[in-house]
């Protein structure tokens, strides 16, 4: 077996994790270049893909039979028009970040609420500056749009604040997770007026893009806070931008923006009560380790020729 790893800054393997490589797979060939030193050679010889290669060139990877990914969101390998081989397999590292990305709505939530961003600038600026106006996560409805691995996770999060979670899903089905409600997303409007809160966890495919824009804005509470952890198209940027401005919401939280990274003259940097956290919301100094155990775990299954889990549905788009 030939396994290419792309190197990456965001996600590396130490010595031992390769060695454990060739613990599961004997003989197997390992090349690890960076992602900018990846060569033709290197595309056409791998049997497995580890890392995030560029989508362009895999219709030279004719021996592909397995890409996995180091990250949950997998858009740009959704396309199965992209690869040489019609019957490869596309896994990605679901469940690796459902922890800190629940914890990270909920800090945005909080801070948003609490008014965080006044005392943060008092700070700063070294002043006693008292803050009204706050409103409360406890107790309150949160509509989860979005409620797959995340979203189920934020669920289960919210339950010790007391909160009643409402889910969305692509279709109407059985209850997610700590979901007190769930409906499909032809029932979003309807719902989203009941929200105190709304986090977005959606992945990006052509129904997601666009989603939130004005008229859905102008349905949610003046007092509402959003969260956007999945893909910034989901939101209209410029809907938002006047949307908060307006005060048709409370404050809004955005770990992911369109386009990214956010332009620094972009109007959403000024937008009253609003936190952008530079797509930082998967972080977190176990979701390494996490990642290469769900990467194991398949290698060992690819290996035996057993079935696969975290498989991409490229007809889903994720």
């Amino acid at each position: 077996m030939n396994m290419l790893i792309i190197g990456n800054p965001i996600f590396t393997l130490s010595e031992s994790e390769l060695a454990q490589i060739k613990t599961i797979v004997p003989g197997v060939e390992i090349s690890y270049p960076a992602a900018a030193d990846v060569t033709d050679d290197h595309l056409r010889n791998a049997d497995v893909i580890f890392g995030w290669p560029d989508p362009s060139r895999l219709s030279i990877a004719r021996n592909l039979k397995w890409l996995h990914t180091p990250s949950a969101g997998i858009d740009a390998y959704a396309n199965r028009s992209i690869y040489a081989n019609e019957g490869v397999i596309v896994t990605r590292s679901k469940d690796v970040f459902n922890i800190q990305i629940a914890e990270h709505i909920i800090m945005l939530f909080l801070a948003l609420s609490r008014g965080l961003i006044a005392c943060v600038k008092s700070t700063f600026d070294g002043k006693w500056a008292r803050v009204g106006g706050q409103l409360e996560l406890s107790g309150a409805t949160v509509l989860v749009v979005g409620a797959g691995a995340i979203g189920s996770e934020l669920a289960g999060q919210l339950k010790g604040f007391g909160c009643k979670v409402i889910g969305i899903r692509r279709t109407a089905s059985e209850l997610p997770p700590y979901c007190d409600e769930s409906y499909g997303v032809d029932m979003l409007d309807a719902v989203l007026p009941r929200a105190d809160y709304v986090a977005l966890c959606l992945p990006r495919t052509p129904e997601t893009k666009g989603m939130f824009d004005y008229r859905r804005f102008s349905l949610m509470k003046r007092t509402a806070i959003i969260t956007n952890i999945g893909r910034g198209d989901a939101i209209v940027s410029d809907d938002i931008d006047r949307a908060l401005r307006e005060s048709l919401i409370f404050g809004a939280g955005l770990d992911v923006t369109e386009p990214e990274p956010l332009p620094e003259d972009h109007p959403l940097w000024s937008a009253p009560n609003t936190i952008i956290t530079s797509h930082t919301s998967g972080t977190s100094a176990n979701a390494d380790m996490r990642r290469f155990a769900v990467f194991t775990d398949l290698l060992g299954r690819f290996a035996a020729g057993q079935p696969m889990h975290s498989l991409v549905d490229f007809d889903k788009g994720y």
